[in-house]
């Protein structure tokens, strides 16, 4: 499903997913390349935090499963925050996540639950990569 906008300002900004199921994986890369993001994929949250620690590519955004192998999302969401303020959203199926506080206490953003709409999915990606531009550009502004 292609989400097109008459805006295109933020479409080419570097998503990192972590996903240790390949289908779910898979299937979050092919819906946001199709819509103009660049997508780093990572299997695990050990993976993530050093893939975001590389600092190769400057991310808007992080969409973290929570339930993986190595490292879980809680403990990289934790670590990937006090490298750099990115946003993280939370991936995942544990539908009892959203009642409990833990969400806020390792520092998710916003949480989507599988099996997702792709156009909820892509609502929030766009949401997310707005605010970043008009961060980004706002502070432009303020060094000029």
């Amino acid at each position: 499903m292609l989400l097109t906008n008459q805006n295109n300002t933020y479409n080419n900004k570097n998503i990192l997913v972590v996903e240790d199921d390949e289908i779910n994986s898979r299937l979050i890369n092919e819906i946001l390349t199709q819509n103009k993001f660049n997508v780093t994929l990572a299997r695990n949250g050990q993976e993530a935090v050093k893939i975001v620690k590389s600092n190769t590519n400057k991310f808007s955004l992080v969409i973290m499963d929570i339930k993986m192998p190595v490292m879980n999302g809680y403990d990289a969401c934790l670590l990937i925050k006090q490298i750099e303020d990115i946003p993280v959203i939370a991936h995942t199926a544990d539908i009892y996540f959203n009642n409990s506080e833990k969400y806020k206490t390792h520092k998710f953003d916003h949480i989507i639950f599988k099996p997702f709409p792709i156009r909820n999915l892509l609502k929030i990606v766009h949401s997310y990569s707005i605010k970043n531009t008009n961060l980004i550009n706002k502070n432009k502004l303020q060094l000029n």
